[in-house]
């Protein structure tokens, strides 16, 4: 061009990208989809310049550069970043929930000459034409365009066939009376497929539990399933529950025809059951997977998918990502494989019988050790409610079965109802869903009053105090009462226990229970929060060389696994060995409340205290992230007045003296889990939640009780001491 003699402009750019096309933003975006982690390389940097800034530049360089002298211009859009950071910003902006994790150059597999830094800068390029400055990120904020028109794009679709004509008909009624806050909360990002599956608000969208998103999600289970199970010598099966909640049968038999669809046996309860009762049948039947469709204790309008794996347990890794992966890839209805209900029903699905629910109600009835209850099983007054879900379904069979038959229900709370309409909220961690049930209680004079979440998997105690009331147990009180008994009867049954027999707690779960197992010589796992990794753990040492059998876990969250009847928490199973504890405790003229204070004085007196603080939104998120970096990169020297001399980051799996300075490994799983322990042995974990928009503050405090000391006296001391650790951590 020079040699020409002709005017010419070269015009040099950086990092271009655009929304269509090979570039990093539909590199990422088509990973994103793929993927729930991406590693990307951070120590190269550069400025994303879009297309679409470009073309601006180019067009007015056309126009109006008449007087710009011939050469080389640098153009970009203004600012600088990182690859990394600029694949963070882009999922933050279609809100794609993938982590991106920050490598080195020389970590990265393929290994390319890059510039380490690729900034150019404009700042001449726009003086000379006068242009508008604009940074990567507005620019970046184009590129995806409008959210608006974003959503209603996505709202479009579903408008259409193959969706069916009642979500059709909604979603068209939506764009024609331009609902944008509706179409926003429905459509501007794909419900999250997680680490356990998938929980939502119902309704037609891509952000809420419908049977379009179930099947797409069981679409992917599929094709895991296919992927790793393709050498079997048997057939492939899949059991299939569901609790009381709204559309959980469609949901459920949605789930069953994308199973049939595919060739795969699915195996449908035609009537709901508990969450541990699909654990157990994924086991007893021989099965690949489970699936129940649940929400917990969520409120009226939600719905969810939980996915179980061949042990029994909710998947884990590496199936969690793995399955994560598979579902992301499913992006049309036209993916999905679903038999028609006729061909189904005929060929591939198979509803089960009465016999799993007496083959589940066997396996509960081996827990029983009271052969007093065969004599006067009518002594202990019990009430129970279901909280309109699951339970009442399964738990007065059960304890019938076990001996009882003082068993009252509370009739407003016994049938299934997925709108709850006698509690605020169906869970049974807060003391108001137990309300009517402690009333019906006092009534009776009764000796236990329990109540189960919808799906059964959890349950809430109250035990008389003495004053013919009742008063609350938390789930660390719970579980204590549960190992000292499941443990002592089985030693006065004649079991011989050894390091070879086990229990299991988890991080957040009061070391009580550790010290209980240890007194009796077991060993102890201590797994991460959630009740998958207890379960994990049963099969890794079931599997394991010495081969260790499991007693009994819990979690500080109302969850009780007994013996091996499921591989989740069992709140069918835990009532019954609660009830026949408290009968026997009463037959020996002594109470529930009498016996934890003897734990306590054996053991040492344990309290706990748990605070949530609300984060909603990206903002939230955002904040909840900087509140942990601050802990991680800052730990406290002393906390309420106490020296915090270690610190457990379960992210970095490390555990660090802050005395000796040593640093040993965890040998956890990474989790974004964050615990200081003090000189006196009190422990603060700090977490976000896997499933809320929450961080979650957990204080666990202890002391001794010599014989005389007054026990509701150090209770009391205990509790101002968990407030002032609360306090110091900002939790208060």
């Amino acid at each position: 061009m020079k040699k020409g003699g002709g005017r010419y402009h070269i015009v040099r750019t950086s990092w271009l990208y655009d929304n269509v096309g090979v570039n990093f933003f539909t590199t990422m975006v088509k990973l994103g989809q793929e993927r729930s982690k991406i590693k990307v390389v951070y120590d190269q940097r550069g400025t994303p310049t879009y297309a679409g800034s470009l073309s601006d530049a180019l067009r007015m360089l056309v126009l109006k550069g008449g007087d710009v002298k011939s050469g080389v211009l640098h153009f970009s859009d203004e600012g600088v970043t990182c690859w990394a950071s600029f694949a963070r910003a882009i999922f933050e902006e279609l809100e794609m929930d993938v982590e991106v994790v920050g490598i080195t150059t020389s970590e990265y597999p393929t290994h390319a000459l890059r510039p380490a830094n690729s900034h150019l800068g404009g700042k001449q390029f726009r003086t000379l034409l006068n242009l508008e400055k604009r940074t990567w990120k507005e620019s970046l904020k184009m590129c995806v365009g409008s959210e608006l028109e974003r959503v209603k794009r996505r709202a479009k679709v579903w408008s259409k066939a193959p969706y069916d004509k009642e979500t059709r008909d909604t979603v068209g009624m939506w764009l024609s009376e331009n609902k944008e806050d509706v179409l926003t909360e429905a459509f501007h990002k794909d419900i999250t497929f997680g680490t356990g599956g998938m929980r939502g608000i119902c309704g037609p969208g891509t952000n809420r539990i419908n049977a379009a998103v179930i099947s797409g999600a069981t679409q992917g289970l599929v094709n895991y399933i296919k992927k790793t199970k393709q050498h079997s010598s048997t057939p492939l099966k899949v059991a299939i529950a569901y609790d009381c909640r709204h559309q959980s049968y469609e949901f459920a038999e949605v789930t069953a025809r994308v199973l049939a669809g595919n060739g795969i046996q699915a195996l449908l309860y035609p009537e709901l059951r508990p969450t541990p009762q699909l654990s157990w049948t994924v086991r007893n039947l021989g099965c690949v997977a489970g699936v129940v469709v649940t929400a917990s204790h969520n409120p009226p309008e939600y719905n969810g998918y939980k996915v179980y794996w061949e042990d029994g347990g909710q998947i884990v890794s590496p199936h969690d990502s793995a399955i994560i992966g598979e579902v992301r890839k499913i992006k049309s209805l036209s993916e999905v494989k679903i038999a028609s209900r006729e061909i189904a029903s005929e060929d591939l699905i198979t509803l089960l019988g009465p016999e799993q629910d007496e083959g589940y109600l066997n396996a509960i009835l081996k827990l029983r050790r009271s052969v007093s209850l065969e004599e006067n099983g009518s002594a202990s007054c019990l009430v129970f409610t279901g909280l309109h879900g699951t339970g009442s379904v399964s738990v007065p069979p059960a304890l019938r079965a076990f001996g009882f038959s003082n068993i009252h229900e509370v009739k407003s709370q016994s049938l299934p109802d997925g709108n709850f309409p006698t509690v605020s909220s169906p869970n049974p961690e807060e003391g108001q869903a137990l309300a009517e049930a402690i009333s019906l209680g006092e009534k009776l004079g009764a000796t236990l009053v329990m109540g189960t979440d919808p799906d059964a998997d959890r349950v809430g105690v109250a035990v008389t105090n003495g004053d013919g009331g009742f008063q609350l147990l938390n789930g660390n009180e719970t579980g204590a009462l549960l190992f000292d008994y499941v443990i002592r009867c089985g030693r006065d049954n004649g079991d011989s226990y050894d390091s070879s027999d086990f229990v299991a707690s988890t991080v957040v779960t009061s070391p009580l229970l550790s010290a209980i197992g240890e007194s009796y010589g077991l060993g102890v796992r201590t797994t991460l929060t959630g009740f998958k990794h207890i379960a994990a753990a049963i099969t890794e040492e079931e599997k394991g060389m010495n081969g260790r059998n499991f007693i009994v876990g819990a979690e500080e969250s109302y969850g009780y696994l007994i013996k091996d009847t499921a591989r989740d928490k069992d709140a069918v199973a835990a009532c019954c060995v609660l009830s026949e504890l408290a009968h026997s405790l009463e037959e020996n003229g002594t109470t529930m409340l009498a016996r934890l204070e003897s734990i306590h004085r054996k053991h040492g007196l344990y309290q706990e205290g748990l605070v949530s603080i609300v984060k909603m939104g990206r903002e939230g998120a955002n904040e909840i992230s900087e509140m942990m970096s601050r802990f991680r990169s800052s730990t406290p020297g002393m906390l309420a007045g106490e020296k915090v001399v270690g610190l457990l980051d379960f992210e970095t799996q490390k555990n660090h003296d802050l005395i000796s300075s040593k640093v040993k490994n965890i040998d956890l799983p990474k989790s974004n889990v964050l615990q200081f322990v003090t000189e006196k042995g009190s422990r603060i974990t700090v977490r976000p939640s896997g499933t809320e928009p929450k961080i979650k503050f957990y204080v666990s405090v202890n002391t001794t009780l010599q014989e005389n000391d007054d026990y509701l006296e150090k209770k009391t001391a205990l509790t101002s001491q968990i407030a002032a650790l609360f306090h110091a951590v900002g939790a208060a």
